[in-house]
């Protein structure tokens, strides 16, 4: 149970100016859209903070997208009239990083840094009007640091987990799967429709959760990290998962061996699956290997590729 001594209710998460070093990732979306373990870097800190105002700050060219998928939230206008915790969306929200914003004394600004990186600030009144201003393009975050430190507490952070580089979503990808599986707390809860010829290894370390259907002559094997299966997904026989692994909801596994890997929603995947991520809505649905890999949003890998 985490312990709020905030009463800070406005935050807004923010992009630098590395998001040029996360190409491709970031052509088309900012990099909290991402998914890391079983959520977007987005739900991980929404899901800390869902009671305050969340705005969301991003390149202009990707307003109108952000509008349709984020509906309830402010994209691009920061309110200025009271206090607010700028949270960079290259950080990836976990519990240590709660303990650090929630040691902050609401009373003075403050700065939250990592390795010459802008972690989050916490401003008000000409502070605030100054960062916003700097925010109207990705700034640096050389910039950022030496323009508030003079007007704010400092403290520096250890062991942040920070998205530098396109890979690091994967490196840190089965981290996040179980901190993430711990965080749901709800092993060895099974709610879909399994067959009875299913094997399942170690099923404290399972979650399967309602509308989910698993054909015969599947194995699930979670001794060497958790398995979490979302709503609605279809698994066909002859699939092997070997955890840790995510399944998004509403999601096709056509058979084979998925290892290590998160696939996001509304996606249809088939053959071998090691050591990466998918994207919602993308495809591989033929048999190939895809292993130490990224695959955005929307992608479709045919047959032969």
């Amino acid at each position: 149970m985490l312990n709020y001594k905030l009463i800070m209710i406005n935050f807004c998460i923010f992009e630098d100016d590395q998001y040029s070093k996360l190409a491709p990732l970031t052509d088309f979306a900012p990099i909290f859209d991402s998914l890391v373990g079983q959520s977007t870097l987005f739900k991980k800190f929404e899901d800390y903070f869902s009671h305050g105002n969340i705005t969301l700050n991003a390149r202009d060219y990707l307003k109108p997208c952000l509008k349709k998928k984020y509906p309830n939230y402010s994209i691009n206008n920061i309110n200025t009239g009271a206090p607010c915790l700028f949270f960079n969306s290259r950080v990836i929200m976990n519990e240590q990083i709660f303990n650090y914003i929630n040691s902050i004394d609401e009373n003075n600004n403050a700065l939250l840094t990592y390795n010459n990186t802008l972690v989050a600030a916490y401003v008000k009144g000409e502070a605030l009007n100054f960062l916003s201003k700097l925010l109207l393009s990705p700034p640096s975050n050389k910039t950022l640091i030496k323009q508030l430190r003079p007007a704010c507490i400092t403290l520096e952070c250890d062991d942040v987990d920070l998205i530098s580089n396109p890979w690091d979503i994967i490196t840190l990808n089965k981290k996040y799967i179980q901190l993430d599986f711990n965080k749901a707390n709800q092993p060895g809860i099974i709610k879909g429709h399994i067959k009875p010829f299913t094997i399942i290894y170690n099923e404290n370390n399972v979650f399967i959760n309602t509308d989910t259907h698993i054909e015969d002559f599947v194995v699930i094997n979670a001794e060497n990290g958790p398995v979490y299966i979302e709503k609605n997904v279809k698994i066909n026989a002859h699939t092997r998962i070997e955890g840790p692994v995510y399944i998004g909801s509403n999601t096709h596994i056509l058979g084979g061996k998925i290892k290590s890997s998160s696939i996001g929603h509304n996606c249809k995947v088939s053959g071998e699956i090691s050591e990466s991520v998918f994207q919602p809505y993308s495809n591989k649905a033929h048999d190939g290997y895809i292993g130490n890999s990224y695959i955005g949003e929307w992608v479709n890998i045919g047959a032969a590729t």
